[in-house]
């Protein structure tokens, strides 16, 4: 029926002309807002990859947009996404505790250091949070060092005071893929050739944890000399890493991210209960560097076929 037509019959009335617009086209419903740290490449990554698996609708902002426009988060479905550890800190003080948090694209020790230091306004609603790491689980990344290196004993690491808390799980980690842990504590005041050196030399593969507190460009590069000079693989936590020289790392695309965080908002944002506990990345891929491994000796198989072999590890 068309419009004009529509108009003949005034007894219908304004609801009925409502749906009727709404059965002729889309109706427009409410979206979740979606608040990345900065407008840049990888993080819009992550929301085109978000909105490709998520059937609802996404508003994208900045984190300066939002500021400059606390408005925006009003009249929103109830869960809000951050995309990496600058919108999420600034969510956990200003999103209203009525509504439910996801924060994705930020490392482990971040999400945990926020929560200590704004999660007490959230105490009461806490399973309203919730998170989807970038960072890999021990077990993932000690399953790489064994399909690399099958014959080592020694897996060697440094840890900060981020990175303390993971210990015991990475101790547990080693066990289960029959390696020796040995490590040491790094803080920023010491000198990372002194302490780095004879726990590389102790090591038959090293594996450095991403830790804000202790990792910077100069540490880094320094693993990477002395691992090399000592002929140990390194397993690295990222992309960059790998192509700095490390042997192999096993990683977490903006886009795999951005698939997980459009499933989780599937799954959970037609649902009012509780939000899972934080998580890490479901989908991952290895990437290796084919200068490092000859330098050292090593055969590897093909990247997606390490993959594969990871995932069947993993079950």
């Amino acid at each position: 029926m068309k419009l004009q037509e529509l108009c003949r019959y005034p007894r219908l009335g304004w609801g009925w002309l409502g749906l009727l617009l709404c059965l002729a086209a889309p109706c427009v419903l409410a979206s979740n807002l979606v608040v990345i740290s900065q407008d840049s490449p990888v993080y819009r990554n992550v929301t085109d990859a978000m909105s490709t698996y998520y059937a609802g609708e996404l508003q994208v902002v900045t984190l300066s947009q939002l500021k400059a426009d606390p408005r925006l988060m009003a009249s929103r479905v109830d869960i809000t996404v951050a995309v990496g550890a600058a919108a999420t800190e600034y969510l956990l003080q200003a999103l209203p505790v009525s509504r439910r948090l996801l924060g994705t694209f930020l490392p482990e020790p971040s999400w945990r250091g926020l929560l200590e230091q704004y999660g007490e306004r959230w105490r009461p609603r806490r399973d309203q949070l919730s998170a989807i790491y970038v960072d890999q689980p021990l077990e993932r990344q000690l399953a790489l060092a064994r399909l690399i290196s099958p014959t080592a004993r020694t897996v060697g690491t440094v840890v900060g005071r981020a990175t303390q808390a993971r210990l015991a799980a990475l101790k547990k980690a080693a066990y289960k893929f029959q390696f020796e842990l040995v490590y040491s504590s790094l803080g920023k005041v010491d000198n990372p050739v002194k302490r780095l050196q004879p726990l590389i030399e102790r090591s038959d593969v090293f594996i450095p944890l991403p830790d804000q507190a202790i990792f910077n460009r100069t540490t880094a590069k320094w693993i990477l000399y002395i691992a090399y000079r000592q002929q140990v693989p390194l397993i690295g936590f990222s992309r960059k890493y790998v192509e700095a020289g490390a042997v192999a790392a096993v990683y977490s695309s903006p886009a795999q991210l951005g698939r997980q965080g459009g499933e989780f908002l599937q799954h959970y944002n037609s649902s009012a209960g509780p939000l899972p506990m934080a998580q890490f990345p479901r989908y991952f891929s290895v990437i290796t560097n084919r200068v490092a491994a000859r330098s050292l000796q090593l055969k590897l198989p093909l990247d997606i076929v390490l993959t594969r072999r990871l995932k069947e590890s993993m079950k």
